[in-house]
């Protein structure tokens, strides 16, 4: 493969695109339609398995992705507390010993039904040309 090629902006573009249309928006879809809420807005949050569901739904992608460098990836869960998705990518470079956390929930606020538009409900996902709707994909729910 020729590598001056292979490097276009245009050929990025067209990676970017595909990974966006067949990776990213397919996972965000199943998302949206877990309905999946927030602790503080769910009284069976720790019984109805849905925060369960979305953990998984994102480790078995993570997963998939089958990245370079990943030492750790596992769901922890403690009685009585929010579950927690915990993943660790070394550094390609063995020089760099310095760490970055990136943190993002997969939770949701409520689903407030009669506030949306026509046509839109929380958990079923819906595009409108460039745009997607659904509760948690503008929020750190898509953080993932």
């Amino acid at each position: 493969m020729d590598v001056k090629k292979e490097l276009t902006k245009e050929y990025l573009y067209e990676r970017v695109d595909h990974y966006i249309e067949n990776e990213i928006l397919p996972k965000l879809t199943e998302f949206v339609n877990i309905p999946s809420l927030s602790r503080n807005f769910d009284t069976e949050f720790f019984t109805n398995g849905l925060c369960e569901q979305t953990n998984k739904l994102y480790l078995d992608w993570f997963k998939h992705m089958d990245l370079k460098g990943v030492s750790h990836a596992e769901i922890y869960e403690e009685k009585g507390k929010t579950p927690l998705l915990f993943c660790i990518i070394e550094a390609s470079d063995p020089s760099i010993t310095s760490n970055i956390l990136l943190y993002g929930h997969n939770d949701k606020q409520p689903h407030l039904f009669n506030d949306w538009s026509e046509g839109l409900h929380p958990f079923k996902t819906v595009r409108k040309g460039d745009k997607m709707y659904g509760r948690g994909i503008s929020d750190d729910g898509y953080a993932f």
